[in-house]
């Protein structure tokens, strides 16, 4: 055994051995500021972690409060909590107690910080704070929403999507009503949560929700029709209740939160008290999203009730024909909100706004044009256009986005049902063509009418192929139409090739060709690979049944290719609206192995191809 294998079988020490005396400073800290501590727990008696008790002053000198520290395992890496399970704020603490005398972000955690200086410092100045409140308050905080609903602990199985129709509803206390709910599946088993124990052939069950319809109690509709594409990714409906409150409950629980719907709404008690079967209410209040801004805000919990009749007591006595059925319902689950809604996709990826406005054609849904069409569609580009003529075959999900799940499906069919899945805003239009393809019957439209249906009104081209002919194909048609192309190419997994040709601006397919021929020629390629073996090139194989040869490649040496094809293509089409900034060359080729098989960092070189002399194919002023 090696001695790093050796080192790794050895179990981790807990952090008062890795840093000798550290717990001990601790304690000693709490009685240099002259506060009083208690060992609730006290990991050198067995147990396993350190929880502290001490009393932190209030402001003004009213007193103090009790509080709890609960050291991590991580610390000092990781910070300490600190629990006032006495004392309710109404800001800048969790249900429990647990006070944020930490901003989230990392950088506001030192190694060195000492529980009793926190204690004896921070606690106090949060309280006074809070109780000042106002301007005073929101200079001293991080300046972020304080959303109380991430509080409340949902099952991590899937959630319910709440759209911009929900944003737009103006709720007011004591409103409450129906609500509908459409599932991605008949199996909604995942709402009750992972059982307790977990049975050893327990099947993981997940899923997803969408708030389909709420209604008031007269009936009236608040919501209007979902996004069409969203909606068709949902199928059956389960209706419910739901309920409005002003502020969130603070509890803790699952079954403390049912209880504050339950108690504000006697509608929604009296459902839930005659509903048998599965039960799911929502709860709508309002919280801070972002510092000051107060929105609308969802959680939803789900229970079901069954009846035991065995259970139950004797309507007539001495009749157990007559007994009663008992109500036996299981412990709610807290089910998660899911916001979508423009704002929210839109804030994450603000240079790419101008896509939406832009139509993109893709032709080649391979290894390299697969991932490009889905980081297409990721950054919302308004309409993609793709074609290719294959199919999903299982043997390609070692590089290929798609796998297994959606083998013998069309390429343009799978993506279009990834993306249904995934950003179902935007359009997919999946176009069926064999460019360059010649049959001896003609029937329907012509190649070339198909061909321009697919470019017309497109903001770009974007050929994945590899195929030099039928590249040469497309940038005639796509010069003739006056449109920008980009090509994208692996040789032989080595490295490859991006390029962005405009019209009137660089040099075409053919110009482009003859620039990177005469660069092998001079013995200086683009791209190094190694020499053909048998008139072919290295790692080229054919997989049992294709009737095309491919060449051994993984996936990791071929996604920088279309990554890089992606930013060019966000750069094209948003910098001259203020987006995503262009590139200033146009043609990249990167290395990512040596010929020798040596992989490296991606090694990229650029330039810019103007229209070559030599080309019959440009017009030159």
């Amino acid at each position: 055994m090696s001695d790093a294998a050796s080192a790794s079988s050895l179990p981790l020490l807990p952090w008062w051995q890795q840093w000798e005396g550290r717990l001990e400073a601790e304690l000693a800290r709490f009685a240099e500021r002259d506060l009083p501590v208690t060992v609730v727990e006290d990991p050198r008696h067995g147990a396993t972690r350190l929880v502290l008790e001490s009393r932190a002053p209030l402001p003004a000198g009213n007193g103090d409060t009790r509080v709890l520290v609960v050291y991590p395992d991580g610390f000092p890496h990781r910070k300490f909590a600190v629990y006032a399970p006495d004392i309710e704020l109404a800001r800048h603490q969790a249900p429990g107690g647990n006070l944020c005398v930490f901003p989230r972000d990392a950088r506001y955690w030192h190694p060195d910080c000492m529980a009793a200086d926190t204690v004896a410092d921070d606690v106090p100045r949060l309280i006074r704070l809070v109780e000042v409140g106002g301007n005073e308050l929101r200079d001293a905080e991080d300046p972020q929403g304080e959303p109380f609903t991430t509080y409340y602990q949902a099952i991590n199985l899937g959630g319910v999507i709440v759209d911009e129709r929900a944003d737009a509803v103006n709720l007011t206390d004591g409103m409450g009503g129906f609500m509908h709910i459409a599932f991605d599946s008949q199996q909604v088993d995942w709402l009750r949560g992972v059982p307790d124990p977990i049975p050893e052939d327990w099947r993981v069950d997940m899923g997803q929700g969408l708030l389909l319809r709420l209604k008031d109690n007269h009936g009236n509709d608040l919501l209007g029709d979902p996004h069409e594409r969203l909606r068709a990714a949902f199928g059956p409906t389960i209706e419910g209740r739901w309920t409005y409150l002003p502020e969130p409950p603070r509890v803790e629980s699952a079954e403390l939160l049912w209880g504050a719907a339950i108690e504000a709404d006697d509608n929604l008690a009296r459902w839930a008290q005659n509903t048998n079967g599965p039960q799911l209410i929502g709860l709508c209040t309002r919280e801070e999203v972002q510092q000051d801004v107060y929105e609308n805000a969802w959680v939803f919990l789900s229970r079901v009730v069954t009846k035991d009749r065995a259970k139950g007591r004797n309507a007539r006595s001495g009749n157990p024909s007559k007994r009663a059925a008992a109500r036996l319902a299981t412990s709610p689950t807290i089910i998660r909100a899911l916001r979508w809604t423009p704002a929210d996709l839109a804030i994450r990826i603000p240079e790419l706004a101008p896509l939406r406005s832009t139509t993109i054609a893709v032709v080649g849904l391979g290894s390299l044009g697969a991932p490009l069409v889905q980081e297409l569609v990721k950054a919302r580009v308004g309409q993609v256009r793709i074609t290719d003529f294959d199919h999903v075959e299982p043997g390609t999900s070692v590089r290929h986005p798609l796998g297994l799940s959606d083998a013998g499906l069309d390429k343009g069919l799978a993506l279009l049902r990834w993306a249904q899945r995934h950003n179902p805003e935007v359009d997919v239009q999946p176009m069926g063509l064999m460019i360059g393809a010649a049959s001896p019957e003609q029937s329907g439209r012509t190649e070339r009418e198909i061909l321009h249906g697919i470019l017309d009104g497109v903001d770009l081209l974007v050929s994945a192929t590899a195929e030099p002919d039928v590249n040469r194909q497309l940038d005639g048609a796509a010069t003739a139409m006056g449109l920008s192309r980009l090509y994208l190419w692996s040789q032989s997994g080595y490295g490859g090739v991006v390029a962005l040709l405009e019209p009137g601006k660089t040099g075409c397919f053919h110009c482009l060709s003859l620039y990177l021929s005469r660069r092998s020629d001079e013995g200086n390629h683009v791209v190094q690979v190694p020499d053909d073996v048998d008139g072919q090139p290295a790692g080229t194989i054919q997989g049992r049944g294709c009737a095309d040869k491919t060449f051994t490649a993984n996936h990791a040496d071929l996604l920088p290719l279309s990554i890089q094809a992606a930013r060019v293509a966000f750069g094209h089409l948003c910098g001259d609206a203020g987006g995503y900034p262009k590139f200033v060359d146009n043609v990249f080729a990167v290395q990512m192995r040596e010929p020798d098989g040596q992989p490296i960092p991606p090694r990229w070189t650029s330039f810019q191809l103007p229209p070559d002399p030599e080309c019959p194919l440009c017009s030159h002023a």
